[in-house]
């Protein structure tokens, strides 16, 4: 059984954003003008993420999401590699390609 239209809605705004809470994404699902009781759209969200095809596409689109976000990654890791040992690359460019692969894996702030 697939899922119904408000069920996408909520696992798109739900996976969309990662700060989103899952009330906030049913109040997104529901649409624009719909005034809901901040409870009633806890709840009914709860519910939705109890539901076990929603539960399944949301664990899929979160997974999906991380493999993208683990590619574009590596891209860059690649990227910035190429740079710092690439000869025609000045020692202020290779100094910057390391200070952001220090920042892409959380070493400085």
């Amino acid at each position: 059984m697939a899922l119904t239209a408000l069920q996408n809605r909520f696992v798109s705004a739900f996976t969309a954003d990662p700060t989103i809470t899952a009330t906030d994404a049913y109040i997104t699902a529901k649409g624009p003008g719909r005034v809901l009781k901040r409870d009633v759209a806890q709840n009914s969200a709860c519910q939705l993420l109890r539901h076990p095809k929603v539960a399944e596409a949301v664990a899929r689109q979160r997974a999906r999401f991380f493999i993208e976000q683990h590619q574009v990654r590596d891209d860059i890791l690649t990227d910035l590699r190429a740079i710092i040992h690439s000869p025609e690359t000045t020692a202020g460019e290779k100094l910057r390609a390391a200070e952001l692969l220090c920042r892409l894996f959380g070493l400085i702030n």
